[in-house]
């Protein structure tokens, strides 16, 4: 049958065309759907190892006009943003839930935490809005209409004409299936405006307030570029005791709760309000006089403190270009090259690592690529049985070498392409070798454009600190295995060398052995009744919150990381600014201690809200 006769054949043609929608339409539901879908990925993924020194600003605190008087300047504030709470609803929503008088609550918390904890120096101005869905076109409050940017964007383009905002957080008192679901942990920075989505949470205690906000504010601070660092810059909780909102910048009083004791900010924070002064390295830092979110190329981006404006070993080198960024406070030689000196050094571990084809620089541990293919050699007076190398994948929010991206081979030589997408440009290698009829392997980590500084922190703390492979099998996720007593200090009647580790070894050299040290790889000279060589960033007499704890702890275990915990009740509730009272100042000199102060600032100016204090 030729064309003409096809055409001429009416009932055959409705046959084919019917046959061609349908295709089309399975087309459209599952193949465009999967499209959509990779766009959706696409926007929302988020590659750490992306470069982080862009001189793009996207996003930056507005700041308001200073008085020319320095007295009256001292009290003014110097940032000014607006943040808009968005009530999204539909018409079965009970009117119970749209009385602006419980969210109020929750708003006024976040404008008091802003203004208390910055010192008066950020407003932040909050507005809730009502927004039916019928806005949209939509008869009913459903998610799955739509994917997070989508939201955003429709939402944002109906109230950008009528309000002045640089944040906007979407909200509903509904349980709305799948909300938020694909929504990231950080805000999108687009246009110059914070854009986050905040999770259901009830409104009917106090607690659900503070629970909220402490969430709104830890996502909010990842839109302006602070994420979750202590994940790829390992000397933070382990060299440098610097942490924060949970693994971040900030400090942890939002996952607890609390805002009433000490600080919510980090000490950079106060360098840039101009509380405290700024040292060679912040000065090298992008956005060191200012809030400025950094562009990625994506609508995410982060702030430029990186490895390029800090020394975490304090070694007097930008960790960019340090090639071991974990190394002992205390200097010597280092016999085997595994970036511990000969006195801190319990085991000989002695493999060197020479290129074939490329060029990379590093020999302790990080091997930093110089070109985009590399051919390695290990060699060793030890027997080198296998080696074993994984590509990196973001699990749970947590960087991981899973086994399944490891391939393992019985050559001594290894050749790694950092162009092969998500999760190559940056290897973990493991080198096994023998001794004394023991099975140990050696780590090191291989990057393929910027580096970072990442180790597994178990492995690190209990064997790689002291100059030891780690034994071929151990179960890192299982503290019985080599820390049944959970003092921080491996087993010695399971590994020969912690017998070495006496009342004279002293890896952070603070004057404290690592048998007493609360933070052994910590330098600090504060304790108290509770601890023991820690540090007293402020130098007021008390000293700096948190510890480790060294048990098993759900959620951590099986990424091989160390619990952060505090409960110190003599420890400074104001780390970075010096004050007699619980290490806070008294800043309105009327006697009441900063954390018990309603009104902190001045008492004529009071921030006092039925939430918090």
């Amino acid at each position: 049958m030729n064309l003409r006769e096809i055409l001429n054949d009416k009932a055959l043609l409705v046959k084919i065309i019917l046959v061609l929608a349908i295709i089309l339409l399975i087309k459209i539901k599952f193949f465009g759907g999967f499209l959509q879908q990779q766009e959706i990925t696409g926007e929302l993924s988020t590659d750490i190892y992306a470069t982080g020194q862009s001189k793009v600003p996207t996003f930056h605190f507005p700041k308001v006009s200073q008085s020319d008087s320095v007295e009256i300047r001292l009290h003014e504030p110097v940032y000014n943003f607006n943040l808009l709470y968005v009530l999204v609803h539909d018409d079965s929503t009970p009117e119970s839930a749209l009385d602006d008088s419980i969210w109020k609550k929750r708003t006024d918390l976040i404008e008091k935490i802003f203004h208390r904890e910055s010192l008066g120096k950020i407003n932040c101005n909050t507005q809730i809005v009502h927004f039916n869905v019928k806005q949209l076109g939509d008869k009913k409050l459903d998610y799955s209409k739509r994917n997070i940017k989508q939201w955003l964007g429709a939402i944002d383009n109906k109230l950008k004409p009528d309000y002045d905002y640089e944040v906007i957080a979407l909200f509903t008192p509904l349980k709305v299936e799948g909300w938020c679901r694909d929504a990231p942990s950080f805000g999108f920075n687009i246009n110059n405006t914070i854009e986050l989505c905040q999770e259901v949470f009830g409104y009917g205690h106090d607690s659900d307030h503070t629970r909220a906000v402490g969430l709104l504010l830890h996502k909010m601070w990842h839109g302006i570029g602070y994420h979750h660092r202590a994940q790829e810059l390992k000397p933070l909780p382990l060299l440098e005791w610097y942490l924060g909102l949970p693994e971040s910048h900030l400090l942890p009083h939002a996952s607890q709760g609390d805002f009433d004791g000490g600080f919510f900010f980090d000490r950079r924070f106060y360098k840039i309000l101009g509380y405290l002064e700024q040292d060679d390295f912040d000065k090298l830092c992008l956005d060191s006089d200012d809030f400025i979110c950094v562009h990625q190329g994506t609508d995410t981006c982060r702030e430029s403190a990186g490895p390029y404006c800090s020394d975490s070993d304090k070694d007097g080198i930008l960790d960019s270009e340090d090639s071991y960024v974990f190394s002992s406070p205390l200097s010597g030689k280092d016999s085997d090259s595994d970036g511990i000196v000969d006195k801190l050094d319990l085991c000989d571990n002695d493999i060197k690592v020479s290129a074939l084809k490329g060029d990379f620089t590093g020999k302790e541990m990080k091997l930093i690529s110089k070109t985009s293919n590399l051919q390695l050699e290990f060699e060793s007076d030890l027997e080198i049985t296998k080696i074993v190398t994984t590509y990196y994948s973001m699990i749970n929010g947590f960087l991981r070498f899973p086994e399944e991206n490891s391939i393992t081979s019985s050559s001594k030589t290894l050749s790694l392409e950092g162009s092969g997408g998500y999760g190559k440009r940056f290897w973990r290698v493991q080198v096994f070798y023998t001794d004394a009829g023991q099975e140990y392997y050696r780590p090191f980590y291989v990057y393929f454009g910027e580096n970072n500084e990442f180790v597994y922190e178990r492995e690190w703390y209990y064997f790689n600190r002291f100059g030891c492979g780690v034994p071929s099998g151990i179960d890192l996720s299982d503290y019985q295995e080599f820390d049944s007593n959970h003092d921080g200090l491996p087993d010695a009647d399971r590994f020969a060398f912690a017998s070495d580790i006496d009342d004279d070894y002293d890896w952070d050299n603070d004057g404290v052995p690592d048998v007493e040290d609360t933070l052994p790889t910590v330098t600090g000279s504060c304790s108290d009744s509770h601890v023991q060589g820690v540090k007293d960033t402020d130098k007021d007499g008390f000293c700096d919150p948190g510890n480790f704890r060294y048990t098993q702890t759900r959620g951590l275990d099986q990424y091989f990381e160390i619990r952060s915990v505090f409960e110190n009740p003599e420890s400074d509730l104001c780390p970075f600014l010096p004050g007699e009272e619980r290490g806070c100042p008294n800043l309105d000199n009327d006697g009441v201690p900063w954390y018990e102060d309603p009104c902190p600032l001045d008492n004529d100016i009071c921030f006092y809200h039925s939430i918090g204090g």
